[in-house]
Protein backbone atom coordinates (compact mmCIF):
# COMPACT_ATOMS: atom_id res chain seq x y z
CA UNK A 1 0.00 0.00 0.00
CA UNK A 2 2.88 2.03 0.75
CA UNK A 3 4.36 1.72 -2.66
CA UNK A 4 1.09 2.64 -4.11
CA UNK A 5 0.82 5.32 -2.67
CA UNK A 6 4.02 7.03 -3.03
CA UNK A 7 4.10 5.74 -6.88
CA UNK A 8 0.57 7.72 -7.12
CA UNK A 9 2.35 10.94 -5.64
CA UNK A 10 5.63 10.65 -7.62
CA UNK A 11 3.75 10.46 -10.87
CA UNK A 12 1.46 13.19 -10.22
CA UNK A 13 4.24 15.40 -9.22
CA UNK A 14 6.55 14.28 -12.32
CA UNK A 15 3.56 15.29 -15.13
CA UNK A 16 2.43 18.44 -13.21
CA UNK A 17 5.63 19.68 -12.10
CA UNK A 18 8.14 18.42 -15.36
CA UNK A 19 8.33 18.00 -18.78
CA UNK A 20 9.48 14.59 -19.97
CA UNK A 21 13.24 16.03 -20.56
CA UNK A 22 13.64 17.17 -17.27
CA UNK A 23 12.92 13.96 -15.66
CA UNK A 24 14.85 12.19 -18.14
CA UNK A 25 17.44 14.17 -16.37
CA UNK A 26 16.40 14.31 -12.66
CA UNK A 27 16.71 12.28 -9.53
CA UNK A 28 13.94 13.46 -6.84
CA UNK A 29 15.20 14.46 -3.28
CA UNK A 30 12.67 13.32 -0.42
CA UNK A 31 14.51 13.18 2.57
CA UNK A 32 18.07 15.23 3.06
CA UNK A 33 20.11 14.80 5.87
CA UNK A 34 23.44 16.30 7.36
CA UNK A 35 26.09 15.16 9.51
CA UNK A 36 29.55 16.72 10.32
CA UNK A 37 33.29 14.85 9.88
CA UNK A 38 35.90 14.94 12.29
CA UNK A 39 37.28 17.74 10.24
CA UNK A 40 33.96 20.05 10.23
CA UNK A 41 33.16 19.44 6.86
CA UNK A 42 29.90 17.99 6.07
CA UNK A 43 28.30 14.60 5.07
CA UNK A 44 24.86 15.10 3.42
CA UNK A 45 22.82 11.76 3.08
CA UNK A 46 20.04 12.09 0.04
CA UNK A 47 17.31 9.33 -0.28
CA UNK A 48 16.56 10.40 -3.92
CA UNK A 49 13.32 8.84 -5.97
CA UNK A 50 14.24 7.15 -9.74
CA UNK A 51 10.99 7.34 -11.59
CA UNK A 52 12.40 4.72 -13.84
CA UNK A 53 13.27 2.61 -11.47
CA UNK A 54 11.80 -0.80 -10.46
CA UNK A 55 7.52 -0.92 -10.14
CA UNK A 56 8.38 2.28 -12.26
CA UNK A 57 10.39 3.80 -9.41
CA UNK A 58 12.56 3.00 -6.80
CA UNK A 59 14.30 4.48 -3.58
CA UNK A 60 17.96 5.15 -3.68
CA UNK A 61 20.96 6.87 -1.34
CA UNK A 62 23.56 8.98 -1.98
CA UNK A 63 26.09 10.72 0.09
CA UNK A 64 28.41 13.79 -0.50
CA UNK A 65 30.90 15.66 1.47
CA UNK A 66 31.31 19.31 1.42
CA UNK A 67 32.89 22.35 3.17
CA UNK A 68 29.35 24.13 2.90
CA UNK A 69 25.31 23.13 3.53
CA UNK A 70 24.78 24.82 0.04
CA UNK A 71 25.44 21.71 -2.47
CA UNK A 72 21.56 21.51 -3.70
CA UNK A 73 22.27 22.62 -7.37
CA UNK A 74 25.55 20.99 -7.92
CA UNK A 75 24.88 17.08 -6.70
CA UNK A 76 24.91 14.71 -9.18
CA UNK A 77 23.93 10.67 -8.68
CA UNK A 78 26.34 7.64 -9.88
CA UNK A 79 23.93 7.72 -13.13
CA UNK A 80 24.63 11.42 -13.62
CA UNK A 81 21.29 12.57 -13.36
CA UNK A 82 20.72 15.96 -11.14
CA UNK A 83 19.44 16.31 -8.04
CA UNK A 84 16.29 17.89 -7.57
CA UNK A 85 15.13 19.55 -4.44
CA UNK A 86 11.68 20.64 -5.60
CA UNK A 87 9.60 17.36 -3.69
CA UNK A 88 12.16 17.59 -0.80
CA UNK A 89 9.65 16.24 2.24
CA UNK A 90 12.00 16.15 5.64
CA UNK A 91 15.54 17.14 6.38
CA UNK A 92 17.37 15.86 9.06
CA UNK A 93 20.10 17.17 11.46
CA UNK A 94 22.46 14.47 13.28
CA UNK A 95 23.91 14.27 16.18
CA UNK A 96 27.13 15.68 14.88
CA UNK A 97 26.06 18.06 12.95
CA UNK A 98 23.40 19.62 15.59
CA UNK A 99 26.62 19.07 18.56
CA UNK A 100 28.52 21.33 16.23
CA UNK A 101 25.95 24.13 15.72
CA UNK A 102 25.63 23.87 12.43
CA UNK A 103 21.76 24.41 13.20
CA UNK A 104 21.47 28.12 11.67
CA UNK A 105 23.62 27.53 8.60
CA UNK A 106 21.68 24.53 7.37
CA UNK A 107 18.15 25.76 7.77
CA UNK A 108 19.02 29.25 6.36
CA UNK A 109 20.72 27.69 3.51
CA UNK A 110 17.86 25.58 2.66
CA UNK A 111 15.51 28.40 3.21
CA UNK A 112 17.24 30.52 0.57
CA UNK A 113 17.03 27.70 -2.11
CA UNK A 114 13.73 28.77 -4.30
CA UNK A 115 13.22 25.46 -4.97
CA UNK A 116 12.54 23.58 -1.43
CA UNK A 117 9.56 24.25 0.02
CA UNK A 118 8.69 25.89 3.67
CA UNK A 119 6.43 22.88 4.79
CA UNK A 120 9.41 20.84 4.18
CA UNK A 121 9.20 18.67 7.56
CA UNK A 122 12.77 19.32 10.33
CA UNK A 123 14.24 16.34 12.08
CA UNK A 124 16.64 16.18 14.51
CA UNK A 125 18.86 12.54 14.87
CA UNK A 126 19.28 10.60 17.82
CA UNK A 127 22.32 9.59 16.35
CA UNK A 128 23.40 10.10 12.52
CA UNK A 129 21.44 11.46 9.98
CA UNK A 130 23.31 8.78 7.39
CA UNK A 131 22.05 6.10 9.02
CA UNK A 132 18.36 7.09 9.16
CA UNK A 133 18.71 7.65 5.10
CA UNK A 134 20.05 4.22 4.70
CA UNK A 135 16.93 2.99 6.59
CA UNK A 136 14.29 4.83 4.75
CA UNK A 137 16.01 3.90 1.49
CA UNK A 138 16.35 0.21 2.37
CA UNK A 139 12.78 0.37 3.02
CA UNK A 140 12.41 1.31 -0.80
CA UNK A 141 10.21 3.91 0.40
CA UNK A 142 11.74 7.43 -0.42
CA UNK A 143 8.48 9.11 1.07
CA UNK A 144 7.96 6.95 4.48
CA UNK A 145 8.64 10.39 6.67
CA UNK A 146 6.05 12.40 4.49
CA UNK A 147 3.79 9.13 5.21
CA UNK A 148 4.39 9.35 8.60
CA UNK A 149 3.08 12.63 8.91
CA UNK A 150 0.26 12.54 6.48
CA UNK A 151 -1.66 9.33 8.11
CA UNK A 152 -1.00 10.83 11.40
CA UNK A 153 -1.32 14.09 11.93
CA UNK A 154 -4.59 13.40 13.96
CA UNK A 155 -2.76 10.43 15.93
CA UNK A 156 0.82 12.26 17.20
CA UNK A 157 1.12 11.84 21.00
CA UNK A 158 4.35 12.41 21.71
CA UNK A 159 6.16 14.39 18.37
CA UNK A 160 4.51 17.37 17.12
CA UNK A 161 5.14 18.64 12.77
CA UNK A 162 8.13 21.16 12.67
CA UNK A 163 8.31 22.82 8.98
CA UNK A 164 11.27 24.64 7.97
CA UNK A 165 9.45 28.02 7.87
CA UNK A 166 8.39 27.28 11.36
CA UNK A 167 11.97 26.50 12.58
CA UNK A 168 13.63 29.34 10.82
CA UNK A 169 11.48 32.24 12.29
CA UNK A 170 11.77 30.44 15.62
CA UNK A 171 15.59 30.30 14.98
CA UNK A 172 14.96 34.28 14.26
CA UNK A 173 12.65 35.46 17.05
CA UNK A 174 14.17 33.21 20.48
CA UNK A 175 17.03 31.61 21.91
CA UNK A 176 15.78 27.75 22.30
CA UNK A 177 14.36 25.61 19.62
CA UNK A 178 12.95 22.10 19.98
CA UNK A 179 13.26 19.77 16.98
CA UNK A 180 11.35 16.48 16.99
CA UNK A 181 13.65 13.21 17.55
CA UNK A 182 13.93 10.25 14.75
CA UNK A 183 15.49 7.48 15.55
CA UNK A 184 16.27 4.41 13.43
CA UNK A 185 17.50 0.60 13.77
CA UNK A 186 18.19 -1.10 10.41
CA UNK A 187 14.47 -1.72 9.58
CA UNK A 188 12.15 0.43 11.72
CA UNK A 189 12.09 3.92 12.09
CA UNK A 190 10.69 5.74 15.22
CA UNK A 191 9.67 9.31 15.74
CA UNK A 192 8.92 10.57 19.17
CA UNK A 193 10.22 13.13 22.24
CA UNK A 194 12.35 16.08 21.04
CA UNK A 195 15.95 17.32 20.67
CA UNK A 196 16.61 20.56 22.47
CA UNK A 197 18.74 23.74 21.09
CA UNK A 198 20.24 27.15 22.71
CA UNK A 199 22.56 29.19 21.13
CA UNK A 200 21.88 27.17 17.87
CA UNK A 201 23.70 24.25 19.51
CA UNK A 202 22.39 20.95 20.82
CA UNK A 203 21.67 20.98 24.83
CA UNK A 204 19.73 17.79 26.04
CA UNK A 205 16.48 15.79 24.86
CA UNK A 206 13.20 15.56 25.71
CA UNK A 207 11.76 11.92 26.29
CA UNK A 208 8.33 11.11 25.11
CA UNK A 209 6.45 12.90 28.38
CA UNK A 210 8.52 16.13 28.70
CA UNK A 211 7.77 16.03 24.97
CA UNK A 212 3.69 15.55 25.39
CA UNK A 213 4.32 18.55 28.25
CA UNK A 214 6.35 20.95 25.96
CA UNK A 215 3.01 20.45 23.59
CA UNK A 216 0.48 21.06 26.23
CA UNK A 217 2.55 24.39 27.25
CA UNK A 218 2.50 25.52 23.82
CA UNK A 219 -0.99 24.93 23.30
CA UNK A 220 -1.08 22.34 20.69
CA UNK A 221 -2.46 19.30 22.38
CA UNK A 222 -5.76 19.39 20.55
CA UNK A 223 -6.60 16.03 19.02
CA UNK A 224 -4.03 14.05 20.75
CA UNK A 225 -4.94 11.65 23.86
CA UNK A 226 -3.94 10.99 27.34
CA UNK A 227 -4.11 7.45 29.30
CA UNK A 228 -4.47 7.77 33.01
CA UNK A 229 -4.18 4.61 35.62
CA UNK A 230 -6.23 4.84 38.20
CA UNK A 231 -7.88 1.52 40.58
CA UNK A 232 -5.63 -1.20 38.18
CA UNK A 233 -7.88 0.80 35.35
CA UNK A 234 -6.34 2.79 32.74
CA UNK A 235 -8.96 5.27 30.69
CA UNK A 236 -7.77 7.54 27.99
CA UNK A 237 -9.11 10.90 27.48
CA UNK A 238 -9.44 12.87 24.06
CA UNK A 239 -8.04 15.66 24.22
CA UNK A 240 -10.68 18.28 21.92
CA UNK A 241 -9.51 21.90 23.07
CA UNK A 242 -6.02 23.45 24.85
CA UNK A 243 -5.66 26.42 25.36
CA UNK A 244 -2.22 28.05 26.76
CA UNK A 245 -2.15 31.93 27.82
CA UNK A 246 0.67 33.56 29.66
CA UNK A 247 0.83 36.80 31.64
CA UNK A 248 3.95 38.57 33.11
CA UNK A 249 4.75 40.43 36.75
CA UNK A 250 7.33 41.72 38.95
CA UNK A 251 6.73 40.59 42.41
CA UNK A 252 9.31 41.52 45.01
CA UNK A 253 12.26 41.93 42.57
CA UNK A 254 11.65 38.67 40.42
CA UNK A 255 10.42 38.02 36.93
CA UNK A 256 7.19 35.84 37.16
CA UNK A 257 5.78 34.06 34.32
CA UNK A 258 1.81 32.49 34.95
CA UNK A 259 0.54 30.12 32.71
CA UNK A 260 -2.91 29.64 32.44
CA UNK A 261 -3.54 26.25 30.55
CA UNK A 262 -6.95 24.81 29.61
CA UNK A 263 -8.38 21.35 28.35
CA UNK A 264 -11.51 20.67 27.04
CA UNK A 265 -11.34 16.15 27.12
CA UNK A 266 -13.93 13.58 26.09
CA UNK A 267 -14.38 10.37 27.78
CA UNK A 268 -14.26 7.49 25.23
CA UNK A 269 -16.43 5.02 24.26
CA UNK A 270 -16.17 1.65 25.87
CA UNK A 271 -14.56 2.58 29.63
CA UNK A 272 -15.64 2.90 32.75
CA UNK A 273 -13.97 5.58 34.11
CA UNK A 274 -13.92 5.71 38.50
CA UNK A 275 -14.99 8.82 40.28
CA UNK A 276 -11.84 11.21 40.49
CA UNK A 277 -10.35 10.20 36.88
CA UNK A 278 -10.81 14.13 35.50
CA UNK A 279 -8.08 15.26 38.92
CA UNK A 280 -6.17 12.28 38.05
CA UNK A 281 -5.97 13.39 34.57
CA UNK A 282 -5.62 17.22 35.55
CA UNK A 283 -2.73 16.22 38.16
CA UNK A 284 -1.09 13.59 35.27
CA UNK A 285 -0.75 16.75 32.82
CA UNK A 286 0.71 18.89 34.88
CA UNK A 287 3.66 16.96 36.05
CA UNK A 288 4.35 16.34 32.69
CA UNK A 289 4.10 20.31 31.90
CA UNK A 290 6.14 20.77 34.96
CA UNK A 291 8.71 18.75 33.63
CA UNK A 292 9.11 20.11 30.35
CA UNK A 293 9.54 23.60 31.59
CA UNK A 294 12.21 22.74 34.27
CA UNK A 295 14.66 20.62 31.49
CA UNK A 296 14.05 24.05 29.36
CA UNK A 297 15.01 26.04 31.88
CA UNK A 298 17.99 24.02 33.48
CA UNK A 299 19.14 24.19 29.76
CA UNK A 300 18.27 27.76 29.33
CA UNK A 301 16.64 26.53 26.20
CA UNK A 302 13.84 29.55 25.30
CA UNK A 303 11.90 27.09 23.18
CA UNK A 304 8.44 28.55 24.38
CA UNK A 305 9.10 32.23 23.37
CA UNK A 306 8.62 33.55 26.57
CA UNK A 307 11.36 35.95 26.02
CA UNK A 308 9.52 36.97 23.04
CA UNK A 309 6.07 37.05 24.32
CA UNK A 310 7.27 39.31 27.39
CA UNK A 311 8.99 42.17 24.81
CA UNK A 312 5.73 42.01 22.66
CA UNK A 313 3.53 42.04 25.58
CA UNK A 314 5.35 44.59 27.94
CA UNK A 315 8.24 45.88 26.93
CA UNK A 316 9.59 47.76 29.65
CA UNK A 317 9.07 44.72 31.62
CA UNK A 318 11.79 43.08 29.27
CA UNK A 319 14.35 45.82 29.17
CA UNK A 320 14.63 45.95 32.90
CA UNK A 321 15.31 42.43 33.81
CA UNK A 322 16.95 41.52 30.08
CA UNK A 323 20.38 39.54 31.28
CA UNK A 324 21.69 36.10 29.02
CA UNK A 325 19.96 33.97 32.30
CA UNK A 326 16.88 35.77 32.39
CA UNK A 327 14.86 33.04 30.98
CA UNK A 328 16.70 30.20 33.42
CA UNK A 329 15.84 32.91 36.48
CA UNK A 330 12.56 33.78 35.95
CA UNK A 331 10.15 32.11 37.76
CA UNK A 332 7.35 30.17 36.05
CA UNK A 333 3.92 28.77 37.54
CA UNK A 334 1.42 26.60 35.75
CA UNK A 335 -2.12 26.32 36.19
CA UNK A 336 -3.83 23.06 34.95
CA UNK A 337 -7.56 23.31 34.34
CA UNK A 338 -9.78 20.40 32.72
CA UNK A 339 -12.77 20.36 31.82
CA UNK A 340 -14.95 17.60 30.40
CA UNK A 341 -17.60 18.14 27.24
Amino acid sequence: MKRLIALITVLSLLITGCGGNEIEGRNFVSVAGYDTETNGEYKISLCFIEPNGKDMYSADKTEVISSTASVTDKVLSSGKRQMYFGHLKAVLIGQSAAENGRLKEILFDLSSNNDISMDTVVLCAKNSASAIISTVSNSGDGLYIWDFYKNNKDRMYSTQKLTLAEAVKKLDTQNGLVIPAINADDENIEITGGIIFSDGKRKGEFDSNQMQGFIYVSGEGKGRNETININSESVPFNIEKNVSKVEFAEENGVLKAAYDISFKVKRADGFDYPQGASEVLAGQIKEKCLSAVEKLQYLNSDALGILYELKRKDNALYNKFYSENMFKDMVINLNIEVSEK
